[in-house]
């Protein structure tokens, strides 16, 4: 019994002195700290995905990221659909897929081997649930080429999958790719996603 009261009285005294700090939390912000991730998101903010469908949130390059990105993020979404744009400024686009049940990394890995005869694919990252490639069209004639012809064609991509809710969820670059900082925020930003649990 000696021991309890000091701890109750200790527990007490902390609830009163953080809640007469004078600041009120707004009940439906919340907040994810990624301790191992910390440092690497110093220029990011969190952005919730819940008023759009998927009950997750994510990671965006804020206005300190050297990408021109917009202070507001973008989505673009038609209600019941299963794609979402999101953008961050002018530079950083990603696209969203609902794929249901199905398994969509390995499903992309495949494909992009299909396409081998038109692009070289180069992974710089891989693992079960997240791609980063770098892709590189294949230009018929480029050997001959002049030293003064842009025949390189250059483009860095991200595809991850998460499971929200059940559901399996892609996050991923545009076609067409980024260049390779913008897509650098963008794979930390497709890996920091996390379901929000009520």
């Amino acid at each position: 019994m000696k021991l309890f009261y000091p701890i109750v009285v200790f527990s007490l005294s902390g609830l009163l002195f953080t809640s007469c700090s004078g600041e009120e939390k707004d009940p439906n912000a919340f907040e994810v700290i990624y301790e191992e991730e910390l440092d690497e998101l110093d220029e990011f903010d969190a952005f919730g995905l819940k008023a759009y469908g998927i009950n997750a949130m994510i990671y965006l390059p804020d206005e300190t990221a050297d990408i021109g990105a917009a202070a507001e993020p973008k989505v673009e979404h038609e209600p019941d659909g299963f794609k979402w744009d999101l953008h961050v400024g002018q530079n950083f686009h990603m696209r969203i897929d609902d794929w249901g049940d199905e398994e969509m990394v390995s499903f992309h890995k495949e494909e992009l081997q299909d396409f081998s005869s038109m692009y070289k694919v180069e992974f710089l990252e891989e693992s079960e649930n997240f791609l980063y490639y770098k892709k590189t069209l294949k230009v018929d004639g480029s050997k001959d080429a002049g030293k003064n012809v842009g025949v390189e064609h250059v483009s860095f991509h991200c595809f991850g999958q998460h499971t929200i809710g059940g559901i399996n969820y892609v996050f991923r670059t545009n076609d067409s790719g980024h260049p390779k900082p913008i897509t650098e925020y963008m794979a930390k930003s497709i890996k920091s996603v996390k379901e929000i649990v009520d």
